[in-house]
């Protein structure tokens, strides 16, 4: 039950950034149309644009509070596995055994590393779509969007923008996922957690800041990758060969860790 308190602690951190992003975009939606008077909210050609889709924190544009959030998201993520490893440990200690250091456990850290990483998005979109509309983006205002119908992606968007969403959000839970699989498979390997912890972050901060001195147009830092959905227009390739690398290491450090730790217990025996 102490362990559950502390993820839902830790969640409701990681979703303070995108409550003030939804009471910002709120606010201003609300500015936006007191300047309309009764004619031009039935006729203004820009309203359409002023829906939920294009307004949530990962919307049309990357914004200040995206960026934020991911910044914040790394801290949470690093955060959980170190309080999911400590957990962990106990866990043995209590029971003096080495199966409940399984691979469900892996698992375990996978999903719940996605889960906290998508739940404060999934809240925002739905807070938003309380009191924006979720009207379906119209390719008209392609340009507006950034978005347009020349490739899978562009047609999804348009003609099913809630798949479109739905892509996004499992993309991103994948993403942090592998990371924090990662992260907590470090911890089992090394005993300083704070170490590879801080060595994971530290390596992820490293790889934004290459992006942000090479002034490139493609977008390859985990920290502002998923800033924005048009990522999966855009950054297709570049997400499905990230995808392939994080999982595939998260896989190779479990799978090792879980062989470390086979061999210690065989020599104990």
């Amino acid at each position: 039950m102490k362990k559950v308190f502390f993820y839902i602690i830790i969640c409701c951190i990681n979703s303070i950034i995108s409550m003030i992003d939804v009471y910002t975009k709120f606010s201003d939606n609300n500015g936006f149309l007191s300047y309309l008077n009764s004619e031009e909210v039935n006729e203004n050609i820009m309203l359409p644009i002023y829906n939920s889709f294009s307004l949530w924190i990962c919307g049309i544009n990357a914004n200040k509070y995206a960026a934020v959030f991911f910044y914040v998201n790394l801290a949470v993520i690093i955060l959980f596995c170190l309080i999911f490893s400590k957990t962990v440990e106990s866990e043995i200690s209590e029971h003096k055994t080495i199966p409940k250091h399984s691979f469900d456990k892996y698992i375990k850290a996978f999903g719940l590393s996605g889960l906290l990483s998508v739940i404060p998005l999934i809240l925002n979109f739905l807070t938003i779509s309380m009191f924006v509309s979720s009207i379906r983006p119209d390719s008209v205002y392609d340009i507006f969007y950034g978005i347009f119908s020349d490739n899978i992606f562009g047609d999804v968007f348009y003609r099913f923008p809630f798949l479109y969403l739905l892509i996004f959000i499992a993309l991103v839970f994948t993403f942090w996922g592998a990371i924090g699989c990662i992260g907590y498979s470090l911890t089992v390997i090394i005993r300083k957690k704070i170490i590879p912890l801080t060595f994971m972050g530290g390596t992820l901060l490293i790889i934004h800041y290459i992006q942000y001195r090479s002034k490139s147009e493609k977008v390859f830092s985990p920290l502002s990758l998923f800033c924005s959905y048009r990522c999966l227009y855009e950054n297709y390739i570049i997400i499905c060969i990230e995808l392939i690398i994080l999982i595939g290491l998260a896989l190779f450090i479990a799978l090792y860790s879980l062989r470390q730790i086979k061999l210690s217990e065989d020599i104990k025996e």
